[in-house]
Formats: structure tokens, sequence, C-alpha cells
């Protein structure tokens, strides 16, 4: 029997840890009737990721309303003669600024912040991370780590996990896969928040 799927929790999951989900052991993930279309916008949540968090010289960052509902994205990079604007629902934007605000851009590691003497807490420009002006244009809200935590609890019940032969996991390990995102993943390589640069 078909289990119907949460499409939020398939978005976060597929944009922030895309492979941790095999088509070979979650198969109903890519046979749902509104999953493509998932797939399609977690490919391109991860596109922009990578370009906002690889990138030397983002400019022009803003995010405004759309007439007809949700919000606009623009950005611009000079190096690339590149101006891209991407329309967002609600929750991409939660997912977007959630994982850039984790990420620490290619090249820069731990070691070099302690020969410099800065700290995870500091300027995160300063530590090769998102600049503070661009996570300033995507807005914040205390309630982005929640509201994704919740649409992965809705995605992966326990007893989902039984069904494909995996360990049933214990109270609260819907959260892993955000902590999969800051602390690495040895499939994408690099060490924990190694920027996304290893995103397909």
């Amino acid at each position: 029997m078909e289990r119907e799927i949460d499409l939020e929790g398939l978005l976060v999951a597929l944009t922030l840890a895309p492979t941790t989900f095999s088509r070979n052991r979650f198969f109903d993930l890519y046979t749902h009737p509104g999953a493509r279309h998932v797939h399609r916008r977690a490919k391109l949540l991860r596109s922009v990721l990578k370009q906002l968090g690889a990138a030397e010289c983002i400019e022009n960052v803003a995010v405004r309303m759309l007439e007809e509902g949700g919000k606009a994205l623009e950005y611009s990079i000079p190096s690339l003669g590149l101006r891209r604007m991407v329309s967002l629902d609600p929750l991409e934007l939660v997912v977007l600024r959630y994982a850039l605000a984790r990420v620490r851009r290619p090249g820069v590691c731990p070691e070099d912040l302690a020969d410099s003497g800065l700290r995870e807490s500091d300027d995160a420009g300063a530590m090769g991370g998102i600049p503070r002006d661009i996570l300033a244009a995507l807005g914040a809200e205390a309630s982005d780590g929640p509201r994704l935590e919740a649409a992965l609890s809705r995605l992966l019940p326990g007893a989902w996990y039984d069904e494909v032969a995996q360990p049933q996991p214990q109270e609260g390990s819907h959260v892993h896969l955000l902590q999969d995102r800051e602390q690495g993943d040895p499939n994408e390589g690099g060490a924990g928040g190694r920027g996304l640069a290893g995103l397909p």
C-alpha cells in the first residue's frame, strides 16, 4: 500500500541532506505523485545554496514580496556576469536561511580559525562563512529550526523506518538530518561546517 508522503518534509530532507535518501531504499519518496515537483525545487534550492556559499563576491542581495504571493530572492555575481531571481514559498526561504547561516566557505578550516584567534561565534564573514549582510537580507526567525524539525518528523515517523528495515529511531531522532548538515557528512566530503560546495 502506498504511504502518504509529507511533501514539506521531503523538500527539507532533499535540500539539506540529499544523499540520505537513495532511490533503492526509499522508493516511495521517488514515486509519490507530488514528489517530482519537490525534487525539482530541492535541486533549485541546492544550486542557490552552492552559489551563495561558494562565490567570492555576491552583490545586490535582496528579498522582495511577489504580488502573486511568496517572495523573490535576487542576487548577482559580477565575476560570473550572473544576475539571478528565484521565487520562493515561505518554507523554501526558511530552508535557505537555515542552511546559509551554518555554512563555512570552502578553504576555511578550523585550524585557520584557531591561527587567527577567531571563534565559531565571531563574525561569519571573517570566518569565511556567509557575510552578515546576506543573512540580514534573508531575515531570520527563531522558529526556523523547530519548523524544519517538525517537517522532518512528519516525513520520518518511527513506523516508516521499520518498514524499510531501519533500526527503530530514538525519540527526537528526526533532528539528525539537521545535525548532519552542520557536523558534516563523510559521503559528501569535507569537515563539519564544510559549506555547501559538495552539494549536487
